[in-house]
């Protein structure tokens, strides 16, 4: 089997790059030194566990929106802003004062929820960054794990005498069985980064589209209720305002929960 059909069947384009990166590999081998057998081919490890990383930060977005639906569900003006009762009993208890503050302090600690959220939405884009990161990182070794494969296939067949001598008394195989097992390995290895590649470029696509609609959320809805809440802090009885405000309060309650 030449070059070429080592480098397509495994999937590698055969640039000059790529070949004079072959031609080093071969020539590095060396089945007389025992310990290179096993460090053949070996790739840089990875940096650390972004997966778990993303796995916080997309927990703590999802911890902090639950807690915003909770409260903006506690702040509906539909139901908080009633139209005021008349009569003695209800200007004595100040009835109609008591919704609107309620109404206020409830939308006040939502406030202070909304400011989290920006910070976490920073988090997120700096492991999308690392994600990023990590998946170039992670093809650059599938190319230098693919030159390994096919300059160690390439060498074998080229030197099919090498490394064949026995195995000695202590049970260790031969060189040339060694070096095949751990061209195995190699591939073996180049399968599960191909897997953790597809996992990268999920969690990347999943972590965008997650970012693009806070954005939306944050830069569109959330001033939007912002304005409408205003508008209730003038007139807490206009039915337009508090249709209007309702209608800005679901929307971003709809948003929030479909995150």
């Amino acid at each position: 089997m030449n070059k070429n059909t080592f480098c397509q069947t495994i999937g590698l384009e055969l640039t000059p790059a790529i070949e004079m990166c072959i031609t080093e590999a071969i020539n590095s081998i060396d089945l007389k030194d025992t310990l290179s057998i096993g460090r053949y081919g070996a790739p840089e490890q990875s940096r650390n566990d972004i997966g778990h990383d993303h796995n916080e930060a997309v927990g703590s977005i999802s911890s902090a929106i639950t807690g915003l639906v909770q409260s903006l569900e506690k702040a509906n003006p539909k139901q908080a802003l009633k139209r005021k009762k008349t009569g003695f009993l209800a200007r004595f208890t100040g009835q109609d004062a008591v919704q609107k503050v309620e109404y206020f302090k409830a939308t006040e600690s939502i406030d202070d929820q909304l400011s989290t959220v920006p910070v976490r939405i920073k988090r997120l884009e700096s492991i999308v960054r690392e994600l990023d990161k990590d998946y170039e990182a992670l093809r650059d070794v599938q190319t230098q794990l693919k030159v390994a494969i096919v300059a160690g296939q390439l060498f074998l067949e080229a030197n099919p005498s090498t490394g064949v001598e026995e195995a000695n008394g202590y049970g260790l195989k031969s060189s040339r069985d060694r070096f095949n097992k751990r061209l195995q390995d190699l591939t073996v290895l180049l399968t599960s980064n191909g897997t953790t590649l597809h996992q990268i470029q999920l969690l990347q696509a999943n972590s965008i589209n997650l970012i693009d609609r806070l954005h939306e959320i944050t830069s569109v809805l959330i001033p939007s209720w912002r304005s409408h809440r205003m508008s209730l802090y003038v007139n807490d009885q206009d039915y337009n305002a508090i249709a209007e405000a309702t209608q800005s309060h679901d929307a971003l309650v709809e948003s929030l929960r479909a995150l």
